[in-house]
């Protein structure tokens, strides 16, 4: 995004009071200001962290990954964008994440053995709106983690950014507190104590959600760049949808 595009959005969503104040003519954008201007348009590239070691993609392409697994349900809405806030088409998105009693499938684990299962895992297409949708149930936790869902935006096997975005204490406290997770309680590792997030409220990696029906509904936006090596070694470019 151009100096001209961040003057743009900061007008618009009218958070002018992000520029210096020295004047129209010599008015200079500093990095803090154009992080915070491209997090208030939602544009950003999002940040890649470690996918952990309980990885693999069983390759089934579902909406639903619950296979009956107990817990909340969770509706993910999650939107892949370019830098300047295009929606991208045709992006695969994986998901992952262990189950209310913070077990993955398809590993061995000392509180429980998931080989050959697959529950909790599945990869969507998004739509022309930039657009892949999940259902699943609200995650668990085990020690030492804060309350999480790994993630991997690709194309075939190129992939854009490998990271994971948390949930809000707040709205963990909540859901733990519910006869479906009172039996485990509170997740001890808070957001801010996690040694991937750090933060209470991460930068660009902190999943919107709330209350929906009987259980709850979450937005989350990946920012990528676009441009992906082919076999020779050219650039491509993703599909872009509809804004």
């Amino acid at each position: 995004m151009d100096r001209r595009k961040i003057l743009k959005t900061l007008g618009l969503l009218g958070v002018g009071a992000l520029l210096p104040k020295i004047g129209a003519a010599a008015q200079a954008i500093t990095d803090a200001e154009l992080a915070e201007a491209k997090k208030a348009a939602g544009c950003w590239i999002t940040p890649s962290e470690t996918q952990g070691p309980f990885y693999f993609d069983p390759k089934l392409v579902r909406r639903d990954i619950r296979e009956g697994r107990p817990g909340a349900p969770l509706d993910l809405a999650i939107t892949v964008v370019d830098k300047d806030c295009h929606p991208l088409r045709d992006v695969m998105i994986d998901i992952w994440h262990c189950d209310k009693e913070g077990l993955y499938s398809g590993y061995e684990q000392p509180h429980g053995n998931a080989e050959g299962q697959t529950f909790l895992r599945g990869t969507q297409v998004t739509d022309d709106k930039g657009v892949a949708h999940f259902t699943t149930v609200y995650p668990g936790w085990y020690m030492g983690r804060a309350t999480h869902i790994h993630f991997k935006a690709r194309i075939s096997e190129r992939t854009f950014v490998t990271s994971q975005f948390a949930f809000p204490d707040k709205m963990n406290d909540v859901v733990y507190a519910t006869a479906q997770y009172s039996e485990r309680g509170a997740n001890p590792t808070t957001n801010a104590d996690d040694g991937i997030f750090h933060e209470e409220e991460p930068a660009f990696l902190l999943l919107d959600v709330a209350p929906s029906g009987k259980g709850y509904a979450g937005k989350f936006t990946i920012g990528v760049d676009t441009k992906v090596p082919n076999k020779r070694g050219a650039w491509g470019h993703v599909n872009k949808g509809s804004s």
